[in-house]
């Protein structure tokens, strides 16, 4: 509540805005935990083509593709 509160401006300072960056993600629960409750809530996400991508297949399909590694491999 407080931080929806903060989003919205009602907090003493006035307006907020939340920066997220992504990470690895070696889990199914915890990703889909990350997407629910701080990427829906962020102003601004900072991530790589992989974890793009991976945010994009969950968005269209509805579930993590195996939940990659973020680092880039080539």
């Amino acid at each position: 509540q407080q931080v929806g509160r903060a989003l919205e401006g009602d907090e003493e300072g006035g307006d907020h805005r939340i920066h997220v960056e992504f990470a690895d993600f070696n889990g199914d629960a915890f990703f889909r935990l990350f997407e629910k409750h701080v990427v829906r809530n962020a102003n601004s996400l900072g991530m790589n083509e992989q974890e793009l991508l991976m945010l994009l297949e969950y968005w269209k399909d509805g579930h993590v593709a195996g939940a990659k590694n973020s680092k880039p491999s080539f």
